[in-house]
């Protein structure tokens, strides 16, 4: 990341401290003499109140934040998580909105612990247009941004106009891949913020996870293999959950069938390849009551699918599913632990991913583990 520092106020310090070293005599203790312009020009908030920063973006623009940042608004809640996981609940102080009608069970779930959280500024967004009369007057240090290379060419008219309204907007990337981005992300905002040794400490943790599933499955020889679909019926053969299951040592049945990154497969294919596991997104993770026999619902319209329930992963109880979030979060790494085990138990044993995904929350997050069911099989 590209970073420069621009002290307004520098000059003028040295220059008063030239003057005040210069002229000699004894102080006037009564008040306004020279120990006490001393003492102003030496005060840390002078710098702090005229300091700027300049960063490259995860989509390569120069965005000069002006610190301190005490007003910030963020896209959605799986970017704010990341935000949380480096503040902590510092976070819930500077942020005064973001697109919560996309995430209405990451809302109940932060509402619940932090009820300061039901006053944010809904600012529109998901895959309609932001609100811009509602981010102009929040009028935010920044906004914070999570978006793709794809999603970007149709943002570029909303972002120009926000950032003519003079308020900066810092672009992440989390959406372009599971396994690296959430964690560039994470090291962002602890430079942004001078939280460096935090988010090392949430990185560090992430990147052992990752480290101890490889280590486990350098010697497997030949791979199960698995189709993927989200609950909108779209599966995905390069990126995205494509990325952690195959990270997790399986190979997916579509991976030479489709030539697009995502979209729909012909289900005799799921049929004639009969995967060894089937693994879901969508309809779990924090608790809502709107959402909650989602996923029964539509695992029950899989096993009524024809031919289906003659598929193994059916009949051997194969099949999986979890919070789509995870595609685009730092908790990534669990999914890829969980599926790592259901794909090789005699090599994961002795994991419990559940117990790690614990203690990341215990440890990093400023809601809790029990908050969420973060993993589902079939019955």
């Amino acid at each position: 990341m590209k970073k420069t520092r621009l002290y307004a106020s520098l000059g003028l310090v040295l220059t008063s401290l030239f003057l005040l070293s210069a002229c000699g005599g004894t102080p006037n203790i009564g008040g306004g003499g020279e120990e006490k312009q001393l003492e102003e020009a030496q005060a840390p908030q002078t710098q702090d109140q005229d300091l700027e920063e300049t960063y490259t973006d995860a989509a390569g623009r120069e965005v000069t934040l002006k610190k301190p940042l005490d007003n910030i608004i963020v896209n959605n809640y799986d970017l704010g998580e990341s935000f949380a996981m480096v503040l902590g609940e510092d976070y819930v102080d500077i942020i005064s909105g973001t697109c919560t009608s996309n995430y209405l069970s990451n809302r109940d779930a932060y509402e619940k612990h932090y009820p300061k959280m039901k006053n944010l500024k809904s600012l529109g967004g998901g895959r309609g247009p932001y609100d811009l009369e509602a981010i102009f007057e929040l009028d935010p240090d920044v906004f914070f941004m999570n978006s793709s290379d794809g999603f970007m060419d149709s943002r570029g008219e909303e972002i120009e106009k926000i950032e003519k309204a003079g308020i900066p907007v810092f672009v992440f990337y989390m959406y372009q891949d599971p396994i690296l981005a959430p964690r560039e992300t994470l090291r962002y905002i602890g430079e942004i913020f001078d939280r460096e040794e935090r988010a090392k400490e949430v990185t560090d943790f992430i990147d052992q996870q990752f480290a101890l599933v490889e280590e486990r499955l350098a010697q497997v020889e030949e791979p199960v293999t698995f189709y993927y679909e989200r609950t909108s019926g779209m599966t995905s053969a390069k990126d995205g959950w494509y990325t952690i299951l195959t990270k997790a040592g399986g190979q997916c049945i579509a991976e030479d069938l489709m030539v697009a990154n995502s979209g729909k497969l012909d289900p005799e294919t799921v049929l004639t390849e009969n995967p060894d596991f089937i693994v879901l997104s969508g309809g779990i993770g924090y608790h809502s009551d709107s959402e909650e026999a989602e996923i029964d619902d539509f695992v029950a319209s899989l096993r009524a699918r024809p031919g289906w329930e003659d598929l193994d992963a059916i009949k051997e109880k194969k099949l999986f599913a979890f919070a789509h979030d995870f595609s685009r979060s730092p908790l990534s790494f669990y999914p890829i632990l969980y599926m790592a085990k259901e794909f090789y138990p005699e090599e994961m044993k002795d994991v419990d991913p559940d117990a790690i995904l614990k203690e990341f929350y215990d440890r990093f997050m400023i809601v809790d583990y029990e908050d969420g069911t973060w993993s589902y099989q079939i019955d």
